[in-house]
């Protein structure tokens, strides 16, 4: 499948990519530290397996960061930035 990215005319601020899947934001949501990406990225690097002991890799992508999962919230402002974008391709 292509990326967004690829169908988008204008330059999409960095703010709105997703730093693990490298597109433009799908239902983006927020980590107690600030950072924004989509939210089944975000679900699947917390499930992905660290080290030897087995354990969930539950910690911010960018920051490295202890996330509580619980604590990830809709980042409702980037969503609509996100919507407006895609809706002017």
């Amino acid at each position: 499948m292509p990326l967004l990215l690829d169908y988008v005319t204008e330059r999409v601020p960095h703010e709105l990519i997703c730093s693990i899947c490298g597109d433009v934001m799908q239902r983006a949501v927020r980590t107690p530290c600030d950072h924004h990406f989509c939210e089944r990225d975000l679900l699947e690097w917390f499930c992905r397996v660290e080290g030897d002991d087995l354990a969930p890799a539950q910690r911010c992508p960018q920051c490295n960061q202890t996330c509580d999962p619980n604590m990830i919230v809709p980042a409702r402002v980037v969503r609509n930035l996100c919507g407006e974008l895609l809706r002017k391709c």
